[in-house]
């Protein structure tokens, strides 16, 4: 019996290309993953600066006007320091100066608003894709929720807020399009809390 004859297949060059499969979730601001990426030329510890601030606020926000000189021993430990740590007082004044300032009341009296609270975690749909994130802080009004990002960046300045906060637009309409899922009958104001140099931008809202 004769050998059949060989075929040749000649593969449809469609299979040979690259298939882009879409993520099937986002991570708003991937820093509360674990870091703070808000590192800078000549800034190696940013990161932990970052970290640090962001813990401190959340500590101080609870009860602002009875907050320590200093930072408390159990946060500095939990920061892996010691709590008479020079530049880990440097931060802690920054945390305290920006809780305290004047023009962040509405943010941090509990006199102006209804509640508060702190790492809120957010997690929704938008179309078929997952979007997850934790909030820093949230406020509650009468009228309005207040969406709040702490940034550290240590150039922050009133020449380069603009810059520094465009880089940002995307994460903070992604936080105020969820929160307006959960509240639909308010306002949603996203902001950006800059605590080097106590400035609050009011981003787009959805």
């Amino acid at each position: 019996m004769s050998a059949p004859d060989s075929i040749t297949v000649t593969p449809d060059p469609r299979l040979t290309q690259t298939v882009a499969v879409r993520p099937q979730s986002t991570q708003i601001a991937p820093s509360h993953a674990g870091t703070v990426t808000e590192l800078e030329p000549g800034d190696a510890d940013g990161r932990e600066r970052g970290i640090a601030i962001h813990r401190m606020l959340d500590f101080i926000s609870r009860l602002p006007a009875a907050a320590p000189a200093t930072p408390p021993p159990q946060l500095a430990s939990g920061l892996g320091r010691e709590a008479g740590d020079p530049e880990l007082l440097t931060w802690w004044l920054e945390a305290l100066r920006t809780c305290r300032h004047a023009d962040f009341a509405m943010l941090f009296d509990p006199r102006q608003y209804v509640r508060a609270r702190n790492e809120v975690p957010l997690q929704y749909f938008q179309e078929d894709q997952l979007v997850y994130g934790v909030i820093d802080r949230l406020v509650m009004r009468e009228d309005a929720v207040l969406v709040i990002d702490y940034k550290t960046h240590r150039r922050a300045a009133p020449d380069t807020l603009a810059e520094l906060a465009s880089t940002y637009r995307e994460q903070m309409r992604l936080y105020a399009t969820g929160v307006a899922r959960l509240w639909p009958g308010l306002a949603v104001k996203p902001y950006l809390l800059f605590t080097t140099c106590n400035a609050l931008v009011e981003m787009e809202a959805p």
